[in-house]
């Protein structure tokens, strides 16, 4: 059965990035228009209502992340990671320098980010709400960390970038994070072959996947037949996991 869709009202504006607040009520997003402010906006699904502008700061690409409270955002802007309460009219604070696509950990202790800072992306944790010791979890490549909502998982994109494919990562990888107040991290390992499924990292920067919220589930955004976007679903993680050991 075919999904359908219909367009969310934005005031107006164009909007890219969308994120999804911790209780699905809101939707924060990046929003653009000709002679209006640009910036990340925040609007009401449960309510409607108009969106309210957050901030106005610079944005760099990929969206951005809701603590698990609801009450701030933390976004890309200038090559690093800021973080702003979710009321309009907010300061912003710099979180990390030179960091990209953050994901807060579901007890909000934790954010995962990528960095290059190495020569290569590569993707790191550290503390919330201050960031401290950090935490290496991606070994050869990775970008776009996506926390399992029940927590304890950490999945990437993982692996050298395919040649001739700047889009390309060849792998979807994971690890397993004790939080606590002093976090272990795992050895990542491969879940399967993401590129041969037709798995391509946006050339803006979005990370092309996500984890559903039963954490059973990864929706990957595929390549289909004559290059036709397509979403691919990764059932039953669990199980399939058990099966590699």
């Amino acid at each position: 059965q075919q999904a359908t869709s219909q367009p969310l009202a934005l005031g107006g504006m164009s909007g890219d990035s969308p994120a999804w607040s911790p209780t699905g009520e809101h939707l924060a997003y990046y929003g653009f228009t000709a002679g209006r402010p640009s910036g990340l906006f925040v609007v009401s699904i449960a309510n409607g209502g108009e969106p309210r502008l957050i901030t106005q700061k610079g944005f760099d690409n990929g969206s951005p992340a809701w603590t698990p409270d609801g009450r701030s955002l933390i976004y890309r802007s200038e090559g690093d990671l800021w973080i702003v309460s979710a009321n309009p009219d907010a300061t912003s604070h710099r979180l990390l320098e030179k960091a990209s696509h953050p994901a807060v950990s579901p007890d909000g202790r934790l954010l995962a980010y990528a960095s290059d800072r190495s020569g290569r992306w590569e993707v790191y944790l550290t503390t919330l709400p201050v960031p401290g010791r950090i935490w290496a979890v991606s070994t050869d490549g990775g970008q776009y960390p996506r926390w399992n909502p029940r927590g304890g998982e950490l999945f990437f994109a993982s692996g050298q970038r395919v040649e001739d494919d700047s889009n390309g990562y060849r792998d979807l990888s994971v690890v397993k994070v004790a939080s606590g107040s002093q976090p272990s991290v795992n050895a990542p390992e491969k879940l399967f072959d993401a590129y041969a499924l037709g798995f391509r990292s946006n050339s803006q920067g979005f990370r092309g996947y996500d984890i559903a919220p039963d954490g059973q589930r990864i929706l990957l955004q595929t390549t289909g037949r004559e290059g036709t976007p397509t979403i691919t679903a990764i059932q039953n993680l669990s199980a399939w996991m058990a099966r590699q050991h």
